[in-house]
């Protein structure tokens, strides 16, 4: 009589070679680092180099800083005034009520100014050198300056082409500065003679000094502070440009060894036209690159302390940063391979599919039919795809799998193509095994099968592999076992 055969087939073809996604994978860190140069594909088109984002944030600063010359001279002469015990007012003052002559109170105000003995020029207050009064605020502001350049590394918009801009933006700005203040001095300094010379003519001594001469002193002792804060200013600025071109070279060396970075990275050997993970890859490549950024720079690169010191610092926390790099990248990669288009492809690019399976029947053939199959039977197929993937490829795991194909979602790249078939035809099922040879007819008649192990169909509920049996279970309940007499 008729016997019930059946059988089953399962396929496991990755949406992507693994090749391809290490190819991918190498593609998307090197972008991100050469994104770090300037030199990435999201800078080919300027967006990175335009002028407003190499200086973004540049006129903050300056208003926060006060770096105008104004608000430079302002808080030069804070210093300076400190030196007369932090009033001026009540300094001038005590001098005036010792003096008899506005001559000898403007020689004295030129003594407050003027150099030690020992030094032929320079700017000194109380014989104090002035670059050394208003040190505290060059070295804030040098501080300042050099971490907002160095700060531009760490902004995703900006990095390298960033902070090399920023750096020219400031030497030029404080070059003017300098240059202004240098010119205001040198008229301050041709006022205050010409004040000098007339405030002298003509004096004589007296008792005590009128209210005007107290006034044209005080004015006097004002427009010499007010000098000193100029030619401060001119000295913050020209040593805040020393600092910047050490910045800047600093900068420079760091963007040396980004550059050998992106060389010693794997080098992709260029995609095949027909690869879609590579074609993929390629279109989104910016904002691929984009997502791998952030993430390493929110993981791992700001709590290193920045790419600056990542990237300078210690070998070993620049080696674990390039390991994040690489693993993400490639995480990507495998996440990119799950994209429709991909698996798709996968499906049309794959050998057994294109040549549409291995049945020699008139109907039509679906790659994963057990060979089988050809001579009759039902079946029923299984296709467990990419998540991203599953809905939009159901038609083409139809085309492969047949008409009533099960369509589900799974985790990974993979696709895993399953058919079960049942009720196969003794007779011809029999006879392809056999391969129409009759030593195998003769083995086959002397070999007795034994089938007790019942058939779980795909849609059935899932079963322990290992049932346990209680004291009291009855034989029946015992592992059923195949055997081949």
């Amino acid at each position: 009589g008729a016997a019930a055969l059946r059988t089953f087939t399962l396929r496991k073809i990755p949406a992507a070679a693994g090749a391809s996604i290490d190819q991918v994978a190498a593609r998307l860190s090197r972008e991100v680092v050469l994104r770090w140069t300037g030199d990435g594909s999201a800078c080919a088109d300027g967006s990175l180099r335009n002028t407003g984002q190499l200086v973004q944030g540049g006129a903050t600063l300056v208003g926060q800083l006060q770096l105008q010359l104004e608000g430079l001279a302002s808080n030069a002469r804070e210093f300076i005034e400190g030196q007369f015990g932090g009033d001026p007012q009540a300094f001038i003052d005590s001098l005036l009520d010792e003096t008899s002559s506005l001559d000898e109170i403007i020689r004295t105000v030129d003594r407050i100014f003027a150099p030690p003995k020992d030094q032929e020029a320079g700017a000194f207050v109380l014989q104090r050198p002035l670059g050394a009064i208003v040190s505290p605020l060059t070295m804030k502001l040098t501080g300042d300056l050099s971490r907002w350049v160095l700060q531009k590394l760490d902004d995703r918009q900006e990095r390298l082409t960033g902070a090399q801009g920023a750096a020219g933006w400031l030497v030029d700005h404080l070059t003017g500065l300098e240059s202004d203040a240098s010119r205001l001095a040198q008229a301050l300094g041709k006022q205050i003679a010409a004040a000098a010379e007339q405030r002298s003519r003509g004096t004589h001594a007296a008792a005590r000094l009128s209210e005007n001469d107290r006034q044209q002193a005080a004015v006097y002792f004002r427009m010499r502070t007010d000098q000193q804060a100029v030619v401060a200013s001119a000295q913050i600025a020209r040593r805040l440009l020393a600092e910047l071109k050490l910045v800047s070279t600093t900068v420079a060396e760091f963007g040396r060894h980004l550059k050998h970075l992106a060389l010693s990275l794997p080098q992709p050997d260029g995609a095949s036209a027909n690869d879609s993970l590579a074609r993929a890859a390629q279109e989104q490549l910016p904002a691929l690159a984009d997502a791998i950024d952030e993430h390493v720079q929110k993981e791992y690169i700001t709590p290193s302390g920045g790419l600056f010191q990542t990237i300078m610092g210690n070998s070993r926390v620049r080696a674990q940063m390039l390991a994040e790099l690489t693993r993400q990248a490639r995480r990507v990669a495998e996440q990119l391979a799950t994209r429709p288009e991909v698996v798709q492809s996968a499906f049309v690019g794959n050998d057994l599919i294109a040549s549409g399976g291995a049945s020699d029947s008139d109907e039509k053939n679906y790659v994963a039919l057990p060979k089988l199959l050809a001579h009759g039977g039902a079946y029923r197929g299984l296709a467990v795809l990419p998540q991203q993937a599953a809905g939009a490829t159901s038609q083409v795991a139809a085309v492969a799998l047949g008409p009533n194909v099960s369509v589900l979602g799974g985790i990974g790249s993979d696709i895993v193509l399953c058919q079960e078939a049942w009720d196969l035809p003794l007779v011809p099922t029999a006879a392809d095994l056999i391969q129409g040879r009759r030593d195998y007819a003769e083995f086959a008649a002397r070999v007795v099968t034994r089938s007790d192990v019942p058939w779980t169909p795909l849609t059935a509920p899932p079963v322990a592999a290992f049932p346990t049996f209680g004291d009291n279970a009855s034989s029946e309940s015992a592992l059923v076992v195949t055997h081949v007499l």
